[in-house]
């Protein structure tokens, strides 16, 4: 079976039962919930199988480190956080995206993955062209879904960075500029208050086109001390764009001590709100 729908096209009306439909379980996250499919047996086989016999290692490379390098997520911690606490750059912005999986352009993802990742396309496509059910406890009805991908299946990761990894080649920079690492919807840019703004903006304008949407309020802006009191001084104003990211102060990436009182710091300057 893994054999015929990885390599024939299946009409809809003859394809098994849905192979998308799975039960749906919610995890909060506070803030937020996040949809967790749990998939079925047969599928997860087959997509674990997929994964193994047709993966995109070489393909997302250092790029997606979901579905790239082995331990890359591990490389990608220390080089952001060695560059940040080394003292050569001036912050780090922490990016997460709103339901990232679900609001996934489903169409536009099964197009790239027929140009980057081909040997998979034809078994995504003829499991994903269809609607997914999703069932619900105490529900008589299932959700029909028809954007993303549901968490929680073998290929899942693999088919969010085929569909994310032009966007994340749109937004890399030079070396010099400072790193740029991505996880799955997770992402990380560190270096100048200024080139911080301009790469944000960037991804605001060019993430929602690719169905990723990032989120100020998951997201985080790490400043160094010293540019924390002149983010409150209202000397540096690029920082004003990221008013709905969680601003934290401190000389060390990932040991977050106190937030920088944005409240006082936009009362005190309201033209910041950045109307240019």
């Amino acid at each position: 079976m893994n054999s015929h729908i990885a390599n024939e096209h299946v009409p809809y009306e003859q394809s098994p039962p849905p192979p998308r439909a799975c039960p749906l379980i919610r995890l909060d996250k506070q803030p937020g919930v996040r949809p967790i499919g749990i998939g079925a047996v047969l599928m997860r086989i087959m997509g674990k199988a997929m994964a193994k016999a047709v993966g995109m290692r070489r393909l997302c490379d250092a790029d997606q480190l979901c579905a790239g390098l082995k331990g890359g997520v591990e490389g990608a911690i220390h080089t952001v956080s060695g560059v940040f606490d080394s003292g050569d750059v001036e912050c780090a912005i922490l990016v997460d995206a709103t339901n990232a999986f679900n609001t996934m352009n489903r169409p536009a993802a099964l197009w790239n993955v027929r140009i980057l990742w081909p040997r998979c396309s034809r078994f995504l496509f003829n499991t994903y062209r269809g609607h997914a059910a999703l069932y619900m406890r105490d529900q008589s009805a299932p959700l029909w879904s028809r954007e993303g991908n549901t968490q929680g299946g073998p290929l899942a990761s693999l088919f969010y960075s085929v569909a994310t990894l032009p966007l994340v080649w749109e937004m890399k920079r030079p070396a010099e500029e400072g790193p740029q690492a991505w996880f799955a919807d997770d992402s990380a840019k560190a270096e100048g208050l200024q080139p911080v703004r301009d790469w944000w903006a960037e991804l605001q304008l060019r993430g929602p086109l690719r169905g990723y949407h990032p989120s100020g309020k998951k997201s985080k802006l790490v400043v160094r001390l010293w540019c924390g009191r002149a983010a409150r001084s209202g000397h540096v104003r690029c920082l004003a764009i990221l008013t709905s990211v969680c601003i934290v102060s401190y000389d060390r990436l990932f040991m977050f001590v106190r937030p920088v009182d944005q409240h006082v710091w936009l009362s005190a300057h309201p033209s910041s709100h950045f109307s240019k």
